[in-house]
């Protein structure tokens, strides 16, 4: 029994770590509490074979595949789902939502799993595209507020497998959005690869939840004179471009990471500005949280 609740304060000194250090993403810990079954099987375990004469190695070899099959899971985001589940004919849905003429904002809230996420602009409906996937398929809901329109993409299993839940490399989503008026987008998925480019899109607010990842954003001139982007993700690869004619500041807060940031002026350990950031009109503040990253800025 000592074995057991050793290496399960050991265990869980390690997450309460990892999250201090930024190490691991609040998607990250999400996804973790749905694990807290394994504690109750590590249990078990340890009340079977602690009477055996070598009962500490199955007991470690247990904790030890247990915590594999997690790092795997939520960390890396890896597909180990059966075959059965990977052979699953991949269902292709439209997205398609149009623009009501009345609307002035759009607040757009999505919400996925595992997913490569590509999102552009010059769509000629509020939001158009299509989802690829071998176990999820998208829900849409609208709703106004006055002359906002809400926006709510979630995903919904049609694989009934427990294996279909995250862990699928077979989850594609390929949105365009309106150029037409300004949009709050929140992004909150699990490890993903995002392609964001909205060079041509009226960004009023960003903000992007998300595990291990990688990132690439891309913003225009078409945003409102202040803009707001919080990305907060796990272990990371996180590129970044805006135009020379916006002014821009990053503040980071990360792990052991690596900044490219040479078009930048670093004001503060965390605190980085484009050139002329003060004299600009329209500004960007970017909030950077992650894990240990790879992170690149670039005024373009």
């Amino acid at each position: 029994m000592k074995w057991f609740w050793g290496l399960l304060i050991i265990a869980i000194g390690l997450i309460i770590l990892s999250i201090n250090f930024n190490l691991l993403s609040s998607s990250q810990v999400n996804q973790l509490v749905n694990f807290w079954p394994i504690i109750l099987i590590l249990f078990g375990v340890s009340l079977i074979f602690r009477p055996w004469r070598f009962g500490w190695v199955i007991i470690l070899s247990v904790f030890i595949f247990s915590f594999l099959f997690i790092y795997e899971a939520v960390i890396r985001g890896l597909n180990i789902m059966p075959q059965s589940v990977k052979n699953t004919e991949i269902k292709t849905s439209a997205i398609n939502v149009d623009l009501p003429s009345t609307a002035k904002k759009v607040q757009i809230n999505l919400k996925t799993g595992a997913v490569s996420l590509n999102l552009k602009g010059d769509s000629d409906k509020l939001v158009s595209g299509r989802m690829q996937s071998n176990f999820l398929e998208p829900k849409i809901s609208t709703s106004t507020v006055n002359d906002v329109v809400i926006l709510d993409i979630s995903t919904d299993r049609f694989n009934s497998s427990f294996w279909g839940a995250n862990w699928g490399t077979k989850n594609t989503l390929d949105l365009a959005l309106t150029n037409n008026i300004p949009i709050e987008l929140n992004i909150d998925a699990g490890a993903s690869s995002m392609d964001l480019n909205f060079s041509n899109v009226v960004i009023s607010k960003l903000e992007i939840k998300a595990g291990a990842s990688a990132i690439k954003l891309a913003l225009g001139e078409k945003i409102e004179d202040k803009t707001l982007v919080k990305i907060d993700a796990g272990a990371s690869s996180v590129e970044i471009k805006t135009p020379n004619s916006v002014g821009v500041q990053i503040n980071t807060n990360t792990g052991l990471s690596s900044k490219d940031f040479k078009d930048y002026t670093k004001i503060s350990d965390n605190i980085y500005q484009s050139k002329d950031y003060q004299n600009t009109i329209k500004k960007i503040e970017i909030e950077l949280k992650a894990g240990a990253s790879s992170i690149k800025a670039q005024s373009i």
